[in-house]
This record gives C-alpha cells, sequence and structure tokens, in this order.
C-alpha cells in the first residue's frame, strides 16, 4: 500500500470522498492553467495584429471572449486575482464596442494599450500562479501540501464548483 492509499485508507468515508474530490478539483485548477498559457498565447497574437487607430471588430470580439473565458474559469477555481484582470479586459472591450464610431475610433490606441496592461498583468499572475513555492497562497496553483491534501478549499470565495464524478470512490 503506498503513502497515499495508507492516508484514504486510514480516513472515515466523509473524509476520503473530501480528499479524493479535493485532489480532482486540484488537477481541474492545474489543467485549467496549463490551458490558460495558450489562451495568453493566443491573446498576445490577437494583440499584435491591431495596428493603428483601426477598429478591428473580429479580433476585438475574439479579446472579448478570451477575457471573458479567463474571468469565469477563474472564478471557478479561486483565482480571484486573475479573474478580475479578465473581468478589467471585459470591461475595456465592452466600452468600446458601446460608443459610436467615431468615439470609438479615437478610443481605440487608449483601449489597446489598457489591454496590454492587462495581458500584461495576466502573465505575471500566470507565471505566479505555476511557481508556487507556499499553500497560504490562495492565488496559486493548486499543490500537495505536506500532508498530501490539495491546499485549496472545495468552496473557493464562496462559490460553489460542481464536479460529476463517475469514478467509485
Amino acid at each position: 500500500m503506498n503513502r497515499d492509499q495508507h492516508k484514504l485508507h486510514g480516513l472515515k468515508m466523509k473524509d476520503r470522498q473530501s480528499l479524493v474530490l479535493r485532489e480532482k478539483l486540484a488537477g481541474l485548477s492545474r489543467a485549467y492553467l496549463v490551458r490558460l498559457s495558450t489562451t495568453l498565447a493566443e491573446a498576445r497574437r490577437i494583440m499584435a495584429s491591431l495596428g493603428g487607430d483601426s477598429v478591428d471588430d473580429e479580433n476585438f470580439g475574439e479579446l472579448y471572449r478570451i477575457f471573458h473565458n479567463i474571468k469565469g474559469g477563474a472564478a471557478s477555481f479561486g483565482l480571484m486575482n486573475i479573474g478580475s484582470v479578465g473581468a478589467e479586459g471585459v470591461e475595456i472591450i465592452a466600452r468600446l464596442q458601446h460608443l459610436d464610431s467615431s468615439s470609438r475610433q479615437m478610443a481605440v490606441t487608449a483601449s489597446v494599450r489598457a489591454l496590454e496592461t492587462c495581458l500584461v498583468h495576466l502573465e505575471a499572475l500566470w507565471q505566479d500562479a505555476t511557481n508556487v513555492t507556499s499553500p497560504d497562497d490562495r492565488q496559486s496553483l493548486p499543490v500537495l501540501d505536506s500532508s498530501g491534501v490539495p491546499a485549496i478549499p472545495l468552496r473557493a470565495s464562496g462559490r460553489s464548483v460542481y464536479l460529476c464524478d463517475d469514478d467509485e470512490l
């Protein structure tokens, strides 16, 4: 019996289920952060294609989708700093999209600069989250503490996280 199996064997059923769910949630959080690196690279690619003062509705629409997905995905795993920067990106693009064409044209450069700031901030937060050393950092990638239990709550930030589990416990 390995260390993890031994640890599970000594726990009550409820505690065992909680531990298994925490481990699965930690795995989902890791997968989210791995995928986030690809998402940030895509946002960076789109940002590089925005040039001058012209409004590119297609690229701004794609950036809106990316920032919106970052906002929601991060919130699902309690990564509130990442989620709030994603929300900032959503708000910047939404404000731009609601302007009339002449006002919009004048606001593009400032909006692109603000989105660039959000992207740099997201990249830094992602870097911090993937270089975790302390289980006390709730903004971090869930890692196992010395007892092998993921250092994240099942209810991150007061929001429920629902898992569909077909595995036997």
